[in-house]
């Protein structure tokens, strides 16, 4: 056993499995830093969050553990599976950023002309959006000031934690940047993307707005509003508003996770 046990950890100190550590390290780093910058810098909590800390103190534990392990019953094989579950996350990881920059790419929105921008709802604190929703709202001001045959939807309900629906604090800091309230439509009864674009293409057709739409959020957030624009027969168009950078991982991995959950319509 003794003989199996060198023999093993002496396999383990080769370059190869160096740089497997090396590489455990690095995403180690990299999980941990993203799930502690938007607690520490930002005072945000999100499902993403934790999953980026779970990986990232897996992924430390390997690094760490890796030449200890080397007399375990069956090390590597359970290695072997080990390493497969991270090249897949990596893979789906950089699969969905890569998809979602290509629509971005892909999706402008028209420069002028009649169009509907529906700007998808965020947290709101005292009467006043956060940091995300803010942007976002700066983002459409900055697009409607100069596509003035534009009209707007501001679509976010008023979640439990909020005083009143995001979609009035929505419309009244538009108004605040210089946006005509007339040209702004409320859809104030959305709890999710699957809501806000739903419950929009219904006061567009109500009203007879254009049904070529531009949808502001963030660019994670853009793949997924446009799957909800094309099941309710809208034609989405991309405006991305800018991200906090240290968000953004954090927010890719929960955005991930709800594409599932819009994919099997939970």
């Amino acid at each position: 056993m003794k003989r199996m046990f060198r023999e093993q950890r002496n396999r383990l100190s080769g370059p190869v499995w160096g740089g497997l550590r090396l590489l455990y390290g690095a995403g180690a780093l990299f999980c941990l830093f993203y799930s502690l910058t938007p607690i520490l810098g930002y005072g945000v909590t999100h499902i993403g969050i934790f999953v980026l800390l779970l990986g990232g103190l897996a992924l430390a534990g390997a690094a760490l553990a890796l030449p200890r392990l080397a007399g375990v019953r069956h090390f590597f094989a359970l290695h072997a599976a080990f390493l497969a579950l991270v090249l897949s996350a990596f893979g789906l990881y950089v699969g969905f950023v890569w998809s979602y920059r290509s629509f971005l790419q892909e999706s402008p929105p028209p420069p002028a002309g009649e169009q509907t921008v529906i700007v998808l709802g965020g947290k709101i604190e005292n009467g006043r959006p956060r940091l995300m929703l803010a942007r976002r709202l700066h983002t459409a001001a900055e697009y409607l000031k100069g596509n003035p045959a534009a009209k707007c939807v501001v679509s976010g309900g008023q979640g439990p934690d909020e005083d009143q629906p995001e979609a009035h604090v929505m419309r009244e800091y538009l108004a605040e940047l210089g946006i005509d309230p007339e040209r702004i439509e409320e859809e104030d009864a959305s709890r999710d993307t699957r809501e806000n674009i739903a419950y929009s293409a219904r006061i567009i057709r109500e009203k007879g707005l254009s049904e070529s739409v531009t949808v502001v959020s963030d660019g994670f957030h853009q793949l997924r509003a446009a799957y909800f624009c094309r099941r309710n027969s809208l034609l989405p168009h991309a405006l991305a508003s800018a991200t906090p950078w240290g968000l953004i991982p954090s927010y890719e991995v929960r955005e991930m996770g709800a594409w599932v959950k819009a994919l099997f319509g939970w």
